[in-house]
């Protein structure tokens, strides 16, 4: 994935879409479920948890004096400063 907007990093674009993506992928399994596609279900959540892991296994900080969890990533794509 590519940064669309100069002097940000692409890491930060990847890690937010990948964690938006994984909550997405859950509330879809969430509600194919209950649909009785557990099938389909499964394969959503399996992709969420595939996403989730790689993020933190990758991307996490796991120390407790620090306030975000994961790292590189940004909320405000359009402000100057991230």
């Amino acid at each position: 994935m590519c940064g669309l907007k100069k002097g940000i990093a692409n890491d930060a674009i990847t890690e937010t879409a990948a964690a938006i993506a994984a909550c997405g992928f859950i509330e879809i399994a969430e509600h194919l479920k209950e649909l009785g596609k557990e099938s389909e279900a499964e394969t959503y959540m399996q992709a969420a948890l595939k996403l989730l892991k790689a993020l933190a296994d990758n991307r996490c900080n796991w120390d407790t004096e620090i306030d975000n969890l994961l790292e590189k990533c940004t909320a405000a794509y359009h402000d100057a400063n991230h």
